[in-house]
């Protein structure tokens, strides 16, 4: 393997190595005619064996790069002979993606190994080891070709490339694969400059010259010294480790490129140099496929005995996950594995920095934990920006500008500078927003600011700051579409939970957390009902503590998410504390319109009705200019005279609820309206334009990311299909949906799904599994005393083909297994039935 054939420092090697061809985009020298037919060390028969395997698999190269992980390029270079000798690593991946023969896979093995020997032993290894001072590399890179290759193509084009990222995200490593790479390109060679143990910025100079073999003269500079060296060379640099000495390194490495015109530079820091000229490749975290054999590999070196069961996969992924694709953390978290099982370290995960530790002895000391590989970066700071660091800590899922400074600045702190600074200085990660730059901690970097949190003893003041901020973005986004209120706080969703997680813990801060719970109920998808009532429950048993309004927000929030009676209830609870609180805000009409909406649920559609008229005078009373509000009435009003099989008006009333959303430019209140109107010509007999209307709102859903409805659509496509006759497309929107209700966890659209497929069931002629699943769903619906009307029309064929096909006791029987069966069980009686179908 290249890397173990490599000396450790500058000089003569007692093995000869040899390197790759040149990376296309650079220049091609007469001077390396002799060294490209030598550095072809991918033998004609490894190349030829990989593409005959790979045309025996039917697969192109870029349908087996990508189940190889690797690049296409890198595929076509093995095949031609380009690439140096393949490492094992990469052999291994081939293998998986291919699944050759016992025969097959013997002989590309052994290719493979001819083609590492051949690089060994190649004559014009000496000369090119010789001309470089690499440290030997003892393991392998892992799933980085891609990387290496981009650096490679920025090479190409520019003489400064700094790669920069945050501590053990590999960065040395990955310089030091493309500084192996390069040393045929580079007739006086590729220097390797490790900076780490350099204290004094005065000494970089002296430092580089020194690793250069430069001897320095009389009466000369360091930094003479070194340009006097590189004079009219032609040459590599990598300067390891530039971060601490950034101000000092910036300035050596724009007089080099000014007066040395044929000397490159790659820099590895966590910070840019901000020198003219300069190409910044920010070094990602590894991805979970990588991540997780990196793992896998640095285990069994640490345990030979370790052994990877296929239930342990997952674990693997959620820790290499969990430690952000960084690769120092994995390999330390890996050596764990002499002393704790698996499901141990991903608990203890917990204590992040107590688990890694231990790394390689000969390491840097800053490099032999987590905990001191963050210190070094956060020694580096000013105070300003050790105290700005720390503080975001409290942020758990990233904020925005104005966030931060609201919560981490102090009176004099330009938040803006100490932000672009700490992301600078790889200590925070900036994203791309859709309206705005977002800014986060990689969770390691966040343990570790957290820590610093709590040893300054600010958290709890830093605490209600955050509290606080959230508190007014959510009462900032209460007038709101619901749609739009809910796509800017699902960016906030994991700092709401940290909110109200630190509001129940503290103890003394019952009505923030109150108001934040009640004015975010928007943000509870389906998906995440049962945790919206979890937290709830803390406040609703300290409700004398709490602003009764605050309280009926929250009880409002639950009758938004339940149907049936739960609904009722919990609505009913609500507009009961506003009448003690007087309350005459649009929160009133809200709970007046739940009720309607709960009662129409149970087919009480008399008192539902004069609900809904009720809600009509309050919403002029209260909130008369409020078109949104408007909107629900008519909508819900259609909804009750399709209970009550009015279809015609029922669809006028979505029509005029579908014309006021487009109004006020609601798209997702539009796209409800027009699925709805859909339904009314299908319980008219027109399913085509049913289906016309709904596959139309599918893909607005689906780019507004409205999962629930989604689900809701798919639903009913399948029940138009089958009514159709269109099995086939039933049984793919039945298999999509169960898909969709699963992402939710939602049991509402699982039931409504079961009930689809009962439909399927019954008209492929699986009668028992159409039993099973509609006794599941009719016990679904009893336990909420919830009706839908729109169900009669398959619900009528369904019993009309088991009443015809099944014997009485038979299908009571069977609908009673249904009636007790899991959600898991039901999720496989649903795809079983899609799949046969």
């Amino acid at each position: 393997m290249l890397q173990s054939s490599l000396g450790t420092r500058a000089g003569p090697r007692d093995e000869p190595v040899s390197y790759p061809v040149k990376w296309p985009g650079r220049a091609y020298r007469a001077s390396e005619a002799v060294g490209v037919n030598a550095r072809s060390t991918v033998p004609a028969e490894f190349g030829a064996l990989l593409r005959r395997l790979r045309s025996a698999a039917e697969l192109s190269q870029e349908e087996l790069a990508e189940r190889a992980r690797m690049s296409v390029d890198a595929i076509g270079q093995l095949e031609r002979g380009r690439r140096r000798a393949p490492q094992r690593e990469t052999v291994d991946l081939l293998l998986i993606a291919l699944r050759p023969n016992d025969e097959d896979r013997a002989a590309l093995l052994a290719a493979a190994a001819r083609a590492r020997v051949r690089t060994a032993q190649s004559p014009f290894g000496a000369e090119a080891a010789s001309r470089h001072n690499l440290p030997a590399q003892l393991t392998d890179l892992i799933g980085r070709e891609g990387v290496v290759a981009e650096i490679h193509a920025l090479l190409a084009d520019a003489r400064l490339v700094t790669l920069v990222g945050a501590g053990g995200i590999g960065k040395t490593r990955a310089a030091l694969e493309v500084a192996a790479q390069e040393v045929d390109h580079w007739p006086d060679g590729v220097w390797f400059v490790e900076l780490a143990p350099v204290g004094d910025a005065a000494l970089v100079a002296g430092t580089i010259a020194l690793a250069l073999g430069a001897v320095q003269q009389l009466n000369e500079t360091a930094m003479e010294t070194l340009l006097r060296h590189v004079k009219q060379k032609q040459m590599l640099l990598l300067v390891d480790n530039c971060e601490h000495l950034i101000d000092e390194v910036a300035q050596i490495a724009e007089r080099l490129l000014r007066e040395r015109p044929h000397v490159k530079l790659l820099a590895t820091s966590r910070e840019l140099l901000r020198v003219a000229g300069e190409r910044v490749y920010p070094m990602p975290s590894l991805d979970d496929s990588s991540a997780a054999l990196l793992f896998e590999k640095r285990a069994r070196a640490a345990d030979p005995a370790f052994a990877l069961a296929n239930r342990d996969a997952t674990i693997i992924v959620d820790i290499c996950r969990r430690l952000d694709g960084m690769p120092l953390a994995i390999e330390l978290a890996a050596a764990r594995v002499r002393t704790l099982a698996l499901p141990q370290l991903a608990r203890k995960l917990d204590e992040r920095f107590a688990v890694l530790r231990g790394g390689n002895r000969t390491a840097l000391p800053r490099q032999q934990t987590m905990q001191a590989l963050i210190d070094w970066s956060y020694d580096l700071l000013a105070p300003q920006e050790q105290r700005f660091f720390r503080r975001f800590a409290v942020f758990a899922g990233g904020c925005s500008l104005d966030a931060a400074a609201a919560v981490c600045s102090d009176p004099g702190d330009d938040a803006f500078d100490l932000l672009a600074s700490l992301v600078d200085k790889s200590l925070v990660v900036a994203h791309n927003g859709a309206d705005e730059q977002g800014y986060a901690l990689l969770e390691s970097m966040r343990a570790y600011a957290m820590h610093k949190l709590d040893t300054s003893g600010e958290r709890d003041a830093i605490s209600r700051r955050h509290v606080e901020y959230i508190a007014c973005l959510v009462d900032v986004l209460r007038p709101h579409t619901r749609t739009s209120a809910r796509e800017a706080l699902s960016l906030e969703i994991e700092n709401v939970r940290a909110a109200l997680s630190w509001c129940a813990n503290s103890g003394d801060a019952l009505d923030l957390g109150a108001r934040i719970l009640a004015h975010t109920s928007v943000l509870y998808t389906q998906r995440l009902y049962g945790e919206y009532v979890e937290r709830s429950q803390y406040f609703l048993e300290h409700a004398d503590g709490i602003d009764p309004a605050l309280l009926a927000g929250i009880w409002l929030g639950i009758a938004r998410r339940a149907i049936g009676v739960p609904a009722l209830d919990a609505a009913e609870r609500a507009i009961a504390l506003l009448e003690k609180a007087e309350d005459r805000s649009v929160t009133v009409v809200r709970a007046h319109l739940k009720r309607a909406k709960a009662l129409a649920e149970q087919c009480r559609i008399s008192e539902a009705l004069e609900a809904n008229m009720r809600v009509m005078q309050l919403r002029d009373e209260l909130c008369p200019q409020d078109a949104g509000t408007l909107a629900s009435i008519h909508h819900q009003r259609g909804y009750m005279l399709g209970q009550m099989h009015d279809d015609a008006a029922a669809r006028r009333e979505y029509e005029t609820a579908a014309a006021i959303y487009d109004s006020i430019g609601d798209r997702n209140g539009a796209a409800y309206m027009r699925c709805n109107i859909g339904d009314c010509y299908y319980r008219e007999g027109d399913a085509q334009t049913a289906i016309r209307l709904t596959r139309e709102n599918l893909s607005v859903f689906r780019e507004l990311r409205n999962w629930d409805g989604e689900a809701f659509l798919l639903c009913n496509l399948a029940e138009f299909d089958i009514v159709s006759g269109d099995l086939i497309a039933a049984a793919q929107d039945i298999a999509a949906a169960v898909d969709a209700a699963q992402r939710l966890e939602s049991g509402t659209w699982l039931a409504a799904t079961a009930f689809a497929a009962a439909g399927l069931a019954a008209h492929a002629g699986d009668l028992r599994a159409a039993a099973r699943l509609l006794g599941y769903v009719r016990s679904w619906k009893t336990e909420r005393a919830y009706y839908e009307a729109g169900d009669l029309r398959l619900q009528t064929a369904i019993e009309e083909l088991l009443e015809t096909g099944l014997d009485h006791d038979e299908r009571e029987l069977l609908e009673s297994e249904g009636a007790n069966l899991p959600e898991t069980a039901v999720v496989d009686v649903i795809l079983n039935v899609a799949m046969s179908s």
